[in-house]
This record gives C-alpha cells, sequence and structure tokens, in this order.
C-alpha cells in the first residue's frame, strides 16, 4: 500500500502489474494459463465498465480481449455446465428485468398519489 491506498480491487488483481494480467489473458487465448491466473480473474470479474479502454495504449482492444478470453474459458467447461451456467444467467436476467419493470409501475403509483394529494 502506498499513500494508505491499495491498489488491489475487488477481484484480488493488483493493479500495479498489469503485464502480468496480460500476460495471463495472453496464456489463455493460446491454449494454456491457469484458471485461477490474474487474467482469468480479470475476465470473469470484469463488469464490463470500459475504464481500461483508455489505459491501454498499446492499440489493444481491452473488450475484445475480454471476449475472446471468457469464449476460451468457457470452451474449457463442460456442456452441462455450460448449459447450467446459462440457465443461470437467463434466470439472473430475467429476475432483473422483472425488478425493472417493478420499481418503474412503483415510481408511476407514487408520481400519481403525490400528485392526487397536490389538487392536480
Amino acid at each position: 500500500m502506498r499513500g494508505g491506498l491499495s491498489h488491489s480491487r475487488p477481484a484480488g488483481i493488483d493493479t500495479r502489474q498489469p503485464a502480468a494480467v496480460v500476460d495471463g489473458v495472453l496464456d489463455i487465448l493460446r491454449g494454456g494459463g491457469e484458471e485461477a491466473s490474474r487474467g482469468a480473474r480479470w475476465a470473469q470479474s470484469c463488469t464490463g465498465s470500459g475504464r481500461c479502454q483508455s489505459a491501454c495504449d498499446d492499440g489493444v482492444s481491452p473488450s475484445f480481449m475480454l471476449a475472446a478470453t471468457r469464449l476460451k474459458l468457457n470452451q474449457r467447461r463442460s456442456e452441462k455446465e455450460r448449459h447450467a451456467a446459462g440457465q443461470a444467467g437467463f434466470q439472473k436476467m430475467s429476475e432483473a428485468v422483472n425488478l425493472r419493470g417493478r420499481c418503474v409501475f412503483c415510481g408511476l403509483i407514487l408520481k400519481s398519489l403525490s400528485s392526487w394529494g397536490s389538487g392536480v
């Protein structure tokens, strides 16, 4: 830690050594690499915020590397594991869409109630 700030992010990746992450990613893309490597942790935990786009000044697209790395890691899993992960992902997405719809509906009800009391 320097200046009281940790360089470790939520995925446990040390941001002071970006080359180690890239090396791990390249190992995976070449067909090797470990599932516990920094490159694999980056690919599995990336939120897709795009903050890394400006950090990479070598003309490499981090979003393309992310997609390719996730594809390679996914190919290592059995068909049954991929199917179960797809079902879980779809369920999570479905619940999020349902929740968002309910939040919008609640907002409309609150808006109508607040205008009802004001005589508008």
